[in-house]
């Protein structure tokens, strides 16, 4: 007859090897200000992730992880959204927060395909319009099922529907997300992918004005690299093609109905590189600009926020990024220069100025400094100007 000691040890070896777990620590320093407040944003941030994760057989695979964020010291600062309007205190959108973060099913019973079903992280593409949002403390998470499919050569196609969202703020929300991916690698180095995303949600993170927000969008992109001279020295240039349109669904308003476009290109050798590129979020004749309200809003249109809602006249911003990297790639110091316009009328939205550096302190422990500088120009109907400095650690294990 089995012995107690010995069940308990065969259940520990069984479900809970300490290569089963995973996790996050991340501290963050905030400091905001705006000038249309009259105090400055000030404090500390942490996200704290605990997760299990264990293959069942060969074909199962189960992962569950728990999330909480919290202010640490002094609150100096207004993290409630529903306070925005009247708080002394520039928003700082990192609430406290507790909660189931993911939990899903993987099975891959089936030739080169994986279903995940459940609570889930999603970022397709290059996170442009389905992203986790990854920055804020909480990030954003969708409840449903993501299938994918290698089946055919050097090509992944992904659909999925999601029913439900957890928001940055924490805050959950019904949601009808249809969604298709399909990337090819025509030859190594380069990719072309067809996406499409049909957001069917009367109110969403958007602010347009409209009683019914559902959309969807079609879209194409191309992108790559080219090798260069000798391969030791790393050089190549890089491109980045895309072009897509957004218009109602479901019901929708009449008046969504917006093009979007993407042009960009760049040098880089062992030692960094400079890019510029231009995007086109598009107009409905100055009614309707286009919406991104699942997008990684830290990766397009600034660091300093101020583009979360396309402006109705649309966004055109053309930016130069400019990377170094120093100590075997353990320093990495990055630099973004924005001019925006509408797309309508060609009016000054403004300038931006991003600037950070993230240091590798060892294995899996990283420090990040980042600053963000915008300042209005003369067509943004109530610009501010906007100074935000973040310094970051994260240890991931």
């Amino acid at each position: 007859m089995p012995q107690p000691a010995a069940e308990a040890t065969g259940f520990v070896d069984r479900w809970l090897s300490a290569d089963d777990f995973y996790g996050q620590v991340r501290l963050r320093y905030n400091n905001i200000e705006e000038s249309d407040r009259p105090r400055r944003t000030e404090g500390w941030t942490v996200r704290l992730v605990g997760g299990w994760q264990r293959r069942l057989s060969s074909d199962f695979k189960l992962a569950i992880d728990a999330i909480h964020t919290d202010h640490i010291g002094a609150k100096d600062f207004n993290d409630n959204v529903a306070l925005a309007g009247t708080s002394p205190y520039p928003l700082l959108p990192d609430p406290r927060n507790s909660d189931l973060n993911q939990a899903y099913l993987d099975y891959s019973g089936l030739p080169s395909t994986r279903i995940r079903a459940g609570k889930q992280i999603v970022r397709l593409g290059n996170q442009r319009f389905i992203s986790d949002n990854d920055f804020r403390q909480t990030p954003t998470v969708f409840n449903g099922a993501l299938v994918s499919n290698t089946s055919l050569p050097a090509t992944e196609a992904q659909v999925g529907y999601f029913q439900r969202i957890r928001t940055a703020l924490g805050k959950q929300a019904q949601i009808r997300l249809t969604l298709f991916d399909l990337a090819h690698n025509p030859v190594p180095g380069h990719s072309i992918s067809l996406y499409g995303y049909f957001l069917d949600q009367d109110r969403s993170a958007t602010i347009t004005g409209f009683a019914n927000n559902s959309h969807r969008t079609l879209g194409v992109r191309a992108e790559g690299s080219f090798a260069v001279g000798d391969p030791e020295r790393e050089r190549a240039i890089s491109y980045i093609a895309e072009v897509g349109r957004q218009d109602s669904y479901a019901g929708g308003d009449s008046r969504i109905n917006a093009a979007y476009w993407r042009l960009g290109a760049g040098v880089s050798n062992m030692l960094g590189g400079l890019r510029l590129d231009h995007e086109v979020k598009g107009s409905n004749q100055g009614v309707y600009g286009l919406q991104t309200p699942l997008t990684d809003l830290y990766a397009f249109n600034g660091w300093a926020l101020q583009f979360t809602t396309t402006p109705a006249l649309g966004l055109r911003d053309t930016w130069a990024t400019v990377r170094s990297e120093f100590l075997d790639d353990r320093l990495v110091f990055r630099a973004e220069f924005h001019r925006y316009r509408s797309d309508f009328g060609g009016l000054e939205f403004g300038r931006e100025v991003n600037i950070g550096g993230e240091f590798k302190i060892r294995g899996n422990l990283a420090a990040q400094l980042q600053h963000a500088r915008f300042r209005p120009g003369d067509g943004l109907a109530g610009g501010k100007q906007v100074d935000k400095t973040w310094l970051t650690f994260n240890f991931i294990f």
